[in-house]
C-alpha cells in the first residue's frame, strides 16, 4: 500500500484528498466557533488541562511558546530552506517557500472567523492576549514545521527507524505546542485543533503542488531521455 506521504519518486494520490478534508474540517470548525460564544467542551477540556500545575508545565509552556511564535516559525523555515539549498534540492526549496506562503495565509484567518480568546472569568490566563483566537497561530506553525520535516525525511530515506523517530518527535512537538496554548489560557481547544488542521492541510497541499509538479516534469515526453542511436543509424 502506498504511504499517504509518498516518497521521492512517487507522491501519494491520497495527499490532496487528505489536505482538502483537513482544510474543510478546519473551516467548518471555524464557522462553528465564530462569534462571541463559549462551548461547554472547550471549557471542560481547558479546565482539565490547567489542573496540571508546577515548575515542569511552566517550563514546557515557555519552550513551546518560543517554538511556535512568529520568530520560531521564521527560524525553523529558514533552517529548512538553508538545508535544502546546501544539498541543492530545488524542489525542496520551492516546497519550503510554499509552506511559508501558506503560513502567511493563516495569519489572515483570525479576522475572518472572529472567534474570541478565553477570558479570565472562565479560565486562568498566563497573561493578556490580544486579537482573536481561531485558529491558533502557534498550533498551525508547529503543525506546519512538523509535517514539513516528516515529508522531507520520508522523501529521502526508507529506513523505518529514522522515519518513525522523526514522526514521533514531530508529532510530540506539535502536541506540546497545542497543549501549551490551552494551559496558558491563550486558546480554546477548538482553536488548537483548527490550527493543527490548517497547518497539516496546507503543508500537505504544498507538498502535492510542488512534488507532483516535479514528477510530471521528469516524466514528460519533452524531458524524456533521448534514445541512444548507433553510428550506423545516423
Amino acid at each position: 500500500m502506498t504511504p499517504i506521504i509518498g516518497n521521492a519518486e512517487r507522491p501519494s494520490r491520497g495527499i490532496p484528498v487528505v489536505a482538502i478534508a483537513l482544510l474543510g474540517m478546519a473551516t467548518i470548525l471555524g464557522v462553528w466557533s465564530a462569534g462571541d460564544n463559549v462551548h461547554a467542551l472547550d471549557l471542560r477540556v481547558s479546565t482539565r488541562v490547567q489542573q496540571w500545575q508546577g515548575s515542569l508545565p511552566s517550563f514546557l509552556q515557555r519552550i513551546a511558546d518560543m517554538s511556535g511564535d512568529t520568530i520560531g516559525a521564521i527560524v525553523a523555515l529558514t533552517l529548512l530552506l538553508i538545508i535544502a539549498i546546501l544539498v541543492k534540492r530545488p524542489a525542496e526549496i520551492r516546497f519550503v517557500m510554499v509552506v511559508a506562503c501558506f503560513r502567511v495565509v493563516c495569519m489572515f484567518l483570525k479576522d475572518i472567523f472572529n472567534s474570541p480568546r478565553p477570558t479570565g472569568n472562565l479560565v486562568e490566563l498566563l497573561r493578556h492576549y490580544d486579537n482573536t483566537g481561531y485558529p491558533s497561530g502557534h498550533s498551525a506553525t508547529a503543525a506546519m514545521i512538523a509535517t514539513a520535516l516528516v515529508i522531507l525525511v520520508f522523501r529521502h530515506t526508507d529506513r523505518k527507524m529514522i522515519r518513525w523517530l522523526v514522526l514521533a518527535l514531530a508529532a510530540g512537538f506539535a502536541l506540546l505546542v497545542g497543549w501549551s496554548r490551552i494551559w496558558a489560557g491563550a486558546h480554546w481547544p477548538t482553536d488548537v485543533l483548527g490550527g493543527w488542521s490548517y497547518g497539516v492541510g496546507f503543508t500537505l497541499l504544498a507538498s502535492w503542488i510542488v512534488f507532483n509538479d516535479q514528477q510530471q516534469d521528469t516524466t514528460s515526453p519533452d524531458r524524456a531521455t533521448p534514445p541512444i542511436t548507433s553510428a550506423a543509424d545516423r
